[in-house]
């Protein structure tokens, strides 16, 4: 969830800052107050293109900062985002604009690329308003909402199928390696054979990067590390000109000896013993340690040298030893393969054939499962559409079918969503039929719909309240609330009923001095979001009508 939203510098908005909270949230101010502001620092930080006129004036810069919260699982297969991520569960976007046109974007302090941004941002809102990004309009994304929507009866289908279309890929791949025409064939086995030397050649061992380190640093310190233990080991065994503790130790066994006929010391002697026992050991230790240190003249650049060569391999063919040694093994099967492939030919002609059989069966059981899944999405959806004020809305799934040389991972049929906003227009993709307030409340009917199986954590609309008014407000308002209960919801509304629907409510609003027009936005206390749904209502926050059925409306949505 979005935690925290902090703005600077951002045309009218010189400074603000906004925590939130789970739940529905709603966004009203007077027209022209900068709502659109909040939407284009929110698209900003998740990615949106932003021009570099959104700097207020006389800054060098405008700034947006934003805390999701509770992220780690919507990213577990992000290996690059999860590393950002680390232990604190938190993502920190921030995106710098700045007058020379640069765009800096940090992510949990490190600076990234604006597209990984953009990627971390669609996984964390998605923005439905006139100009912004709309998930539901990109209609590679229908086919996973369809299966979302279905997925009770279309995952296993689909796990099924995806086995089998894995088998027929790894078969058509193996095929076009035994069909490749012969100068292809000889570049593919040269290259794999120049991997497999380069490989090798190095006898790479486990762990023997970890161990030539080692015995880098200590190369790298010889000459401290030798005059340290000699000077231990004068220390411990003494010189001509002193003794060691050796020396005093033994004496002081001697000394001490002599007085046991007076009196009981054999836990001093014991422990001397031991002593002289120690210093003995780490005599012998010290020693071992010195021959060690014994090298040949150029082994610290040969260490070097194989290092350098580990490391070239691991950045070619892996992360660490052990991914370039399965390199290894998979380029020399692969070459095998290859080199056997005349025996083979035939085999992997026939099963090919077998699984095209499983898998046009398992894809057509798959579009079948999907078929009946739309049936029941469009009625569902059409249902939504008519309690949100479109009454003549019709919504269909149109597929593209094709056979198995056309299958892909998905299946053998892609999807598109269709719909008839008004009556007597024929069925057109979403992105073609929709105004704002519409494609607000088509998204809002199937997310309402897909609350349970959509990931995604933060949910804005703006023009949702576009051309409805009456009971549909306030349906629009139930609908919003019960999305809530799955999803952050911030909702930009010029209605009065959506407005007090909401668990809290911001105010965006204008201030002027003689010099400058400042945005502010703030969260309204209760008696605050009276007279501001007041206000929405008649246009006046003090009119006693307007304030007792704010209350009203405020108290039937609790």
């Amino acid at each position: 969830m979005l935690e925290r939203l902090e703005i600077s510098q951002l045309a009218l908005i010189e400074h603000a800052e906004l925590d939130l909270a789970t739940g529905f949230q709603v966004i009203t101010g007077e027209t022209g107050a900068g709502k659109s502001l909040l939407l284009g620092a929110i698209g900003a930080i998740t990615g949106q293109s932003v021009n570099k006129d959104v700097i207020r004036g006389g800054s060098e810069e405008a700034r947006v900062e934003a805390v999701f919260s509770a992220v780690q699982d919507l990213f577990a297969e992000d290996a690059e985002v999860l590393e950002l991520i680390g232990d604190e569960d938190q993502l920190i976007l921030a995106r710098e604009i700045r007058a020379n046109g640069r765009n800096i974007c940090r992510v949990n302090a490190r600076i990234v690329p604006l597209a990984l941004l953009r990627r971390i941002g669609d996984v964390l809102a998605d923005i439905h308003g006139q100009n912004d990004r709309q998930q539901i309009f990109r209609s590679e994304k229908h086919l996973g909402m369809l299966d979302r929507f279905g997925r009770e009866t279309i995952k296993p289908l689909q796990v099924a199928y995806t086995r089998a279309y894995q088998a027929w890929q790894e078969l058509a791949r193996r095929e076009k390696e035994l069909l490749a025409d012969p100068e292809e064939r000889r570049l593919l086995m040269e290259r794999l054979q120049y991997q497999i030397n380069e490989i090798k050649v190095l006898a790479l061992r486990e762990g023997e990067d970890a161990e030539l380190q080692k015995r880098r640093d200590l190369l790298s310190h010889q000459e401290k590390l030798e005059l340290g233990l000699r000077q231990a080991l004068v220390d411990l065994q003494g010189s001509e000109d002193d003794s060691g503790a050796s020396y005093h130790v033994a004496n002081a066994f001697s000394e001490v000896q002599k007085l046991s006929f007076y009196a009981d010391l054999a836990e001093p002697l014991s422990q001397l013993t031991q002593s002289a026992e120690l210093i003995r050991e780490a005599i012998t230790s010290l020693y071992t340690m010195l021959d060690r240190l014994e090298t040949h003249p150029g082994e610290l650049e040969e260490v070097d040298q194989r290092l350098d060569a580990i490391t070239r391999l691991k950045r070619k063919y892996g992360g660490d030893i052990s991914s370039v040694l399965q390199f290894l093994a998979g380029a020399e099967d692969r070459l095998q393969r290859i080199e056997e492939a005349t025996e083979i030919a035939d085999q992997i002609q026939e099963r090919k054939k077998q699984l095209s059989a499983v898998l046009e069966t398992r894809g057509l059981a798959l579009r079948e499962a999907r078929q009946q899944a739309a049936l029941a999405l469009s009625e569902m959806i059409v249902a939504e559409l008519r309690e949100l004020g479109m009454r003549d809305a019709v919504f269909q799934v149109r597929f593209s079918e094709f056979g198995v040389s056309g299958a892909r991972a998905h299946g053998l049929e892609s999807c598109e969503f269709m719909l008839s906003a008004n009556r007597g227009e024929s069925l057109k993709p979403l992105a073609q039929t929709a105004s704002g307030g519409e494609a607000s409340r088509i998204m809002l009917a199937i997310k309402v719909i897909l609350a349970e199986a959509d990931e995604t954590p933060l949910l804005i609309f703006d023009e949702i309240d576009t051309g409805i008014s009456g009971e549909t407000t306030e349906v629009v308002g139930r609908k919003l609330k019960k999305l809530a209960l799955s999803h952050q919801i911030l909702c930009v509304t010029h209605q009065a009923q959506i407005a007090a629907a909401a668990d809290a409510q911001f105010l965006i609003y204008k201030e002027s001095d003689v010099e400058r027009t400042r945005t502010f936005i703030r969260q309204l206390s209760s008696a605050e979001r009276e007279a501001e749904i007041a206000r929405l209502l008649s246009g006046r926050s003090e009119d006693v009508s307007s304030l007792d059925l704010a209350r009203k409306l405020l108290s039937r949505s609790e």
